[in-house]
C-alpha cells in the first residue's frame, strides 16, 4: 500500500505528521523557566521516515522545515546534514536560535536560501562562541524576525555584540524584512533600536502593550514612526488600549499614527483587569470611609 502512493500524496501525508505549526514553533517560551530546547529537526512522528528508503527521501526535507538550535552539537549536526544533502537546506523555512552560534552556523545560513522566519534568543554566556552568528546574520534574508530577551541573564560583552549585530541587521537588511516581533520580556528598546526600526524596511512591529506608554513618553515611539515604513503596531494586551491611545493623542501624534495601533488579546489581560478593579475598589472604600 505505501509504495503505490504517488510522491505528491505521500508528501502531504508526511507533512501533516512531521511538520510542526509555524505559529507553535515560533511561540515565545515560558520566560519563568530555563529550557534547553529539543534537538534540531525531528518533530512529532519522526519515525515515519524509517518505513522505507522512499519515505526517508520524501520525509527528510519535511523534518527540517523548522530547525531549532540550542547548543553547538545541534548546529554541527545540522551543518553536516546540509553538506551531505544540500537539497534539504532549501526546505528550511524557520530557524530558531537558542544557542549554538559558532562557526557551523555560517554554513547553515549559506545553505538555507529560502528561510522565511528567524527567531533569536539573546541568551549568551561569556564563554560562548558567537563568531558564526556574527558572520551568518548578514547572509540571512528572513521576512519575519522574532527577538527574545533573557531577563534572567545580565548583559555581558557577548550579549552586547549579539544585540549590536541584530540592530545592524534590522537597519541594513534587505527589503525582505517586513515583520519584527518582540517577546513579552523585551525590555531593551532604546534610541538605537528605535532608529534601526525607523531606517529599516519593517512594516509591522508586534510587542507587549505594557511597554508602549513608556516608549511614547520618552520619544522612542515617535522615532519609530517618523519617516519610516512602519504601518502597523500590534499591541499584545487589550486592557491598556484606551490609555495608550489617549497618551498618543496627548503627545501630539496624528490620527493616522494612532490608527496604526492594533490591540490583540493577551494572557495577562484578565490579571490587569483584576488589579485595576482592586485598585478602584480600594480608592472607593477610602472615599466612603472619609465621607462617613
Amino acid at each position: 500500500m505505501p509504495e503505490i502512493l504517488p510522491d505528491e500524496i505521500l508528501h502531504k501525508i508526511l507533512a501533516y505528521n512531521l511538520t510542526p505549526s509555524h505559529t507553535e514553533f515560533l511561540a515565545f517560551q515560558d520566560d519563568t523557566k530555563e529550557t534547553e530546547g529539543p534537538s534540531p529537526g525531528p518533530s512529532r512522528c519522526s519515525d515515519l521516515v524509517l518505513v522505507s528508503k522512499r519515505w526517508l527521501r520524501v520525509g527528510t526535507p519535511l523534518l527540517y522545515e523548522c530547525v531549532r538550535l540550542a547548543k553547538s552539537e545541534d548546529t554541527a549536526a545540522v551543518a553536516q546534514l546540509l553538506r551531505a544533502q544540500p537539497q534539504v537546506g532549501h526546505s528550511v523555512r524557520c530557524l530558531r536560535l537558542e544557542g549554538g552560534l559558532g562557526r557551523d552556523l555560517v554554513h547553515i545560513a549559506r545553505a538555507t536560501p529560502r528561510l522565511e522566519r528567524l527567531y533569536v534568543v539573546m541568551r549568551v554566556k561569556p564563554a560562548d562562541n558567537i563568531a558564526g552568528f556574527i558572520k551568518a546574520l548578514p547572509l540571512l534574508r528572513p521576512s519575519h524576525l522574532y527577538l527574545e530577551n533573557d531577563f534572567r541573564r545580565s548583559d555581558n560583552k557577548k550579549i552586547v555584540e549579539v544585540r549590536k549585530a541584530l540592530e545592524t541587521h534590522v537597519r541594513d537588511a534587505a527589503p525582505s524584512l517586513k515583520f519584527v516581533t518582540l517577546s513579552d520580556w523585551f525590555e531593551g528598546m532604546n534610541q538605537t533600536w528605535a532608529s534601526a526600526l525607523a531606517a529599516s524596511s519593517v512594516e509591522e512591529l508586534s510587542c507587549r502593550s505594557a511597554y508602549l506608554e513608556g516608549w511614547i513618553k520618552n520619544g522612542l515611539m515617535r522615532t519609530m514612526l517618523q519617516d519610516s515604513p512602519l504601518r502597523r503596531v500590534v499591541c499584545r494586551g487589550t486592557f491598556q488600549g484606551p490609555s495608550i491611545r489617549e497618551c498618543l493623542k496627548r503627545k501630539g501624534f496624528t490620527a493616522a499614527d494612532v490608527e496604526k495601533f492594533t490591540f490583540v488579546p493577551h494572557s495577562l489581560d484578565h490579571e490587569f483587569e483584576m488589579m485595576s478593579l482592586a485598585s478602584n475598589w480600594g480608592h472607593s472604600g477610602t472615599s466612603d470611609d472619609e465621607e462617613y
